[in-house]
């Protein structure tokens, strides 16, 4: 969809960084990780709503991603030299090391933009009741002021103006405030931030069908049409599919299919023909060939689907889980932010939505009728040697 000159994106996240050296340290991971997610919104938002829902998620995650490889290596303006920083930048938390996947990630990035602005603001106000703030004050003094104010709110103990706030405090504090340093001046959106350029993002036309957390985009690695040959052969050598590979894309070409779409386009292939054999009354089997139908094979096709939507509804379950775990880790860091009454409605909410717990295994019911059957039998047989001692 969209080529993005990504130089201005990469100069403002690094002036930003000014302070700390303009590079990337550990305690701006989530900081970062947002900032990705408001440029992929930003490079996309004339695109998505063309798109169908699940290719929302896919095309944000994509794109992402690709600013993520486009601001990395190893003459990186902003420090990410290694391939373990892009891969922790990535992370759902801290704590748990999981990769985000496009679901957990549209469930940030679809709210990031007004989250922002809560935090425009809130400036804002703090603009109008400081009188130290002139018509001449520049954006960064203006945001000190402001996160010292924070930062003063958060330590009552300290008494204002004679304690200067750490900088990793910006970054502990919200992730959302190195994103406001970066799009916004002075409270409203810097409207003199360069537009991205299209780039041609590749999205499956139908839903992956092991779910969206197993969608892999493609991403076109900084490297020659000859050293991408390269790993495509020694790929196929070993055995392996490559993670990446470069994609040469012609000027023509507007849009190409993903592996998914054909994979779920094959997949789809299939299942007519094994549907439009059983209407003619003949069995198609997966090598394509033709024999007499079998009732047997139909029953055990039935009995192997069941464990499948067992499996896929327990991964729902648990895909809504982790949502709900992220959206009260997002909460707890509003704390002293947002009215205490609003979190806790919205807590109260979140537990709601919690899914129920998963029904009981019938294969442990089956066994355990079938043990209490066995023990039924096995008493009678014990009655009935009983009763042949009496006689």
């Amino acid at each position: 969809m969209n080529s993005i000159n990504m130089s201005s994106f990469a100069q403002r996240l690094q002036e930003a960084l000014s302070e700390y050296g303009g590079v990337y340290d550990p305690v701006m991971r989530r900081s970062f990780q947002t900032v990705l997610m408001f440029e992929a919104n930003r490079c996309l938002k004339d695109k998505l709503p063309t798109l169908r829902p699940f290719q929302r998620k896919l095309a944000v995650f994509d794109q992402a991603k690709y600013l993520l490889e486009e601001i990395s290596g190893e003459s990186s303006l902003v420090g990410l030299d290694t391939q373990g920083k892009r891969e922790e930048i990535m992370w759902r938390t801290g704590t748990s090391r999981e990769p985000l996947n496009p679901e957990s990630m549209w469930s940030r990035a679809s709210r990031l933009s007004k989250d922002v602005e809560k935090v425009a603001e809130q400036v804002e106000e703090f603009m109008k009741g400081n009188t130290k703030i002139t018509s001449t004050s520049t954006h960064e003094e203006i945001y000190r002021s402001f996160v010292e104010s924070i930062y003063d709110k958060a330590h009552p103990n300290v008494q204002p103006g004679t304690e200067v706030y750490p900088i990793q405090f910006e970054y502990t504090h919200s992730h959302l405030f190195l994103a406001y340093k970066v799009y916004y001046r002075k409270g409203k959106i810097d409207p003199e931030f360069p537009e991205p350029r299209a780039r041609e993002i590749n999205v499956p036309r139908e839903k992956p069908t092991g779910g969206l957390e197993s969608y892999n985009p493609i991403l076109p690695a900084i490297v020659t049409a000859a050293s991408a040959n390269n790993a495509v052969i020694a790929s196929k050598m070993s055995g392996r599919p490559t993670s990446k590979v470069a994609r040469i894309i012609a000027p023509a070409i507007a849009l190409r299919e993903s592996p998914l779409i054909v994979a779920a386009g094959q997949k789809a292939s299939a299942a007519a023909a094994v549907a439009a054999a059983h209407v003619t009354g003949a069995n198609l089997s997966l090598n394509g060939r033709v024999s007499e139908p079998r009732h047997n094979q139909q029953q055990n096709h039935m009995i192997q689907d069941v464990p499948t939507i067992q499996q896929q509804d327990e991964r729902r379950r648990r895909e809504l889980l982790r949502e709900v775990k992220d959206h009260m880790e997002l909460l707890s860091q509003f704390e002293g932010i947002i009215d205490s009454e609003t979190l806790k409605k919205r807590k109260r909410d979140l537990f709601l939505s919690v899914p129920p717990p998963p029904p009981p295994n019938e294969k442990q019911e089956k066994k355990s009728s079938k043990k209490s059957n066995e023990g039924q039998g096995s008493g009678s047989e014990t009655e009935s040697d009983d009763d042949k001692n009496t006689d």
